[in-house]
């Protein structure tokens, strides 16, 4: 089911994300994780993280050949990856260093042909029994439609993945703004999707209040006919509450150049 060891001394498998560790620094922890994903295409330094806020950082992404399914990384990152660790330990000696692989633009038929996964299913009994811990998407779908604990995933094996980014949506009325309301697409930019840093400076520029719903654990705001939903501070405080209460291992930020001066870090 998982690759030979020659690939990886140890294997973390996140949700659409297969972690590596190579020649990074060993993933297990037996403390709470406080992590953080740093993209090579951000255009944020890896110099500039504040490593001192982090136990685990992770350097997203290599891919993998979709034929010898060995990794590579292209020429541009080369230099920023094999110097990543060592960027990072200087503001933080302790800190972890994981490679990521793969991440959302990946080839998803190269990565199932190594685990044998559809697209809705993973093999969390091996998960329990191998993997030091597993970072769990909790964003980016309408509804959960099922849960890794009660699959049988321990709690203290799950890391809460946290957005460091929202979505922005072009209300159908403008005067119909709540959870759920209609919506004809995206607002804002193509995707509709904004970093924490620039959702905070588009409020801030229009003056607009930023609500919050307990029912979805979320913040919200409506500027015009555009609708933003996204986790501020207040939301990312309940969030680690929640994964405390639960007895998680920790929770993990996309990524971490999306913050607004280390706020929600």
């Amino acid at each position: 089911m998982l690759p030979s060891s020659s690939m990886a001394p140890k294997i973390i498998l996140a949700a659409f994300f297969v972690i590596f560790s190579l020649k990074f620094y060993s993933a297990k922890s037996e403390t709470w994780v406080k992590g953080g994903y740093w993209y090579s295409g951000s255009g944020f330094p890896s110099s500039d993280i504040n490593s001192a806020l982090f136990t685990h950082l992770f350097c997203a992404f290599a891919d993998v050949n979709s034929t010898s399914y060995e990794l590579f990384l292209s020429a541009s990152d080369e230099k920023e990856f094999s110097n990543f660790t060592d960027t990072v330990k200087q503001k933080n000696p302790s800190v972890s260093t994981l490679l990521s692989i793969g991440g959302g633009n990946a080839k998803y038929s190269t990565l199932s042909t190594m685990p044998g996964l559809d697209s809705g299913s993973f093999p969390v009994k091996e998960m329990e029994q191998y993997l030091d811990w597993a970072n769990v998407m909790a964003y980016d779908f309408y509804s959960p439609q099922w849960a890794w604990i009660s699959g049988g995933l321990s709690s203290n094996k799950v890391v809460l993945n946290l957005p460091f980014y929202g979505y922005a949506w072009t209300l159908a009325n403008a005067q119909d703004n709540g959870i759920g309301a209609p919506a004809t697409g995206p607002a804002t930019t193509e995707d509709g999707d904004m970093s924490y840093k620039d959702i905070r400076d588009y409020v801030l520029s229009y003056g607009a209040n930023i609500l919050y719903n307990a029912t979805y654990v979320v913040n919200y705001c409506t500027i015009g006919t555009s609708w933003i939903g996204f986790d501020d501070v207040e939301v990312v405080k309940i969030k680690v509450a929640y994964a405390k209460e639960k007895k998680l291992l920790g929770y993990n930020a996309w990524q971490i150049s999306h913050d607004d001066n280390w706020i929600l870090s």
